[in-house]
């Protein structure tokens, strides 16, 4: 479901995207979105500029998310060794599930939620 409060009257407009393997998404704009399917390729590239929810259901290696926007990003599912999120504005990221080592880097207002145990290395 993709809303755009930016309509006068708040037209909801749905998208199905089908794809056999999805490697990078970009999202530039106001939007919110919520992946129905799980993505499974070894490296996937997220980059989000504005705001807008996005939920992803991810089973990578490594992930990297370049989060340049105000919104709130929900990363469910798996991970299965490396996740790189870097963040240069105010806004909001949520981790679930396994992942086994995580790079942040924050500039600006903002939280990150990581609901497994926190591994620390020396």
């Amino acid at each position: 479901m993709i809303e755009n409060l930016n309509i006068s009257n708040k037209t909801n407009i749905t998208l199905f995207i089908i794809y056999q393997q999805l490697n990078e998404f970009s999202i530039d704009g106001k939007i919110n979105i919520q992946c129905v399917n799980l993505i499974q390729p070894n490296l996937f590239h997220l980059y989000h500029r504005d705001s807008g929810l996005i939920k992803l259901k991810l089973t990578v290696d490594k992930l990297n998310a370049y989060l340049h926007s105000i919104g709130r990003v929900k990363l469910c599912r798996h991970v299965n060794d490396e996740v790189t999120l870097k963040s240069i504005r105010a806004g909001d990221v949520e981790c679930r599930n396994s992942i086994d080592e995580i790079n942040i880097v924050l500039s600006g207002i903002g939280s990150v939620y990581y609901s497994d145990p926190l591994k620390t290395t020396n």
